[in-house]
């Protein structure tokens, strides 16, 4: 029986027309090698891999490669070899991150609680809503909040865990001591009530008479400040010790809170020393001295 052999024609164009056809067989090729181009009409093979490796870009011919290589960019990187095969798995941490897998999609947020370990840098200054309103504004040492700030765990807790601040209603309790540095502190409550004997007034690194003149206390009566009553401490003026000014003109001047020793005797010159204007009783004679010098 004969066989026939479809001949190629060419066209006017002089191209060859032919049908498809899907080649079976490469020169050069063999089992589980990789075909790839190396230059125009330049073909050439890769071997066959072992097994778990990945076909890898080197940036010239393809090559083959054992691992993936995973980095991190926290302080000094860390770079890992993993196998193919393995298992990548991204790891939350409590209270810091949350990872979430749907479908192929790999999530990392933050949890709807927070704990920062270490310290937080805000480089723009705000801190903003979901909806792009300020709601925190940082400035030096200073901090600003726009709207409400509210702790759903009534807690504030230090670095250590110890809770620092305690909110119950409109109540808050501070467990250890509060310390403002600012210039002015207001208090608007209607009653103080303090479990210390003694107020420290004119508390300063490094005390003197200088810095104690004029500690006291003064009582706002009036719209004009001359006007209102002071009880205070005074070692500049003509009168030294304790002084009270309790007026309604502001040219009233302030008066010696009297201070009286007694004892047996007429006084020395040591004894006394709260001030001038001060007074000194002698119970045997029954007779009231006042100091002038």
């Amino acid at each position: 029986m004969a066989t026939w052999k479809k001949m190629v024609a060419e066209s006017s164009a002089g191209n060859v027309a032919q049908n498809a056809a899907t080649a079976t067989a490469v020169a050069g090729g063999a089992d589980n090698k990789v075909l790839y181009q190396t230059g125009s009409g330049v073909t050439a093979f890769l071997a066959a891999g072992s097994a778990n490796q990945v076909l890898k870009n080197t940036g010239s011919a393809p090559a083959w490669s054992n691992f993936l290589t995973v980095s991190d960019s926290e302080g000094t990187p860390n770079t890992t070899a993993i196998n193919p095969a393995g298992t990548i798995t991204f790891a939350g941490v409590s209270a810091e991150t949350t990872v979430i897998e749907s479908s192929g999609t790999i999530t990392i947020g933050l949890p709807d609680n927070v704990t920062v370990t270490g310290d937080l840098t805000v480089t723009g200054n705000d801190i903003k809503s979901s909806g792009g309103t300020t709601a925190v504004s940082l400035s030096s040492a200073d901090v600003a909040i726009a709207g409400d700030l509210t702790v759903t765990g009534n807690d504030i807790k230090s670095s250590g865990g110890t809770t620092a601040i305690s909110m119950s209603g409109a109540d808050v309790t501070i467990a250890g001591g509060l310390t403002v540095s600012g210039t002015t502190t207001t208090i608007e409550s209607t009653t103080i009530a303090v479990a210390d004997k003694l107020i420290k007034l004119a508390d300063v690194a490094s005390p003197t008479e200088t810095t104690a003149n004029g500690a006291g206390l003064q009582v706002e009566s009036s719209a004009t400040e001359a006007e209102w009553p002071e009880l205070k401490w005074d070692k500049d003026g003509a009168l030294s010790g304790w002084t009270l000014s309790d007026h309604t003109a502001t040219s009233a001047p302030d008066y010696n809170v009297q201070m009286v020793e007694h004892a047996a005797g007429a006084p020395a010159s040591g004894d006394n020393t709260s001030g001038v204007g001060s007074l000194y009783y002698d119970t045997t004679n029954n007779e009231m001295y006042v100091r002038t010098v």
